[in-house]
């Protein structure tokens, strides 16, 4: 799928592994877009790459990221921008478990 400037049309979707971060995984593969997808497990990403390909997908590129850790971030969109030149979507999905006021929410674990 390419954008107004004829340039293929790309995503970064974050707990693409599983639940719905892998369906909307799978319906922008189905759409022809390339794909950027995260999750904690490298080995989950990596079975997921030929079923997205298969599914029509342009490109896969797997990296698994903690989305609890503010190192993974910039580690996503960096690997995202050495594939891709454009960002149509950014789907941020994983979840991380917690409860209280957002602004209170520390992003790294504490033990």
């Amino acid at each position: 799928m390419l954008n107004d400037s004829g340039i293929q049309k790309s995503a970064i979707i974050t707990g693409a592994s599983r639940g719905i971060g892998l369906a909307i995984a799978e319906k922008l593969a189905a759409q022809g877009m390339a794909l950027t997808i995260s999750s904690r497990t490298a080995a989950d990403l990596d079975a997921l790459v030929p079923h997205l390909r298969g599914l029509g997908a342009h490109s896969v590129t797997p990296i698994a990221a903690d989305m609890a850790d503010p190192d993974s971030v910039p580690a996503i969109l960096e690997r995202h921008r050495e594939v891709n030149t454009d960002l149509s979507a950014l789907i941020v999905n994983a979840g991380v478990g917690s409860s209280g006021d957002i602004a209170d929410y520390a992003l790294r674990r504490t033990p």
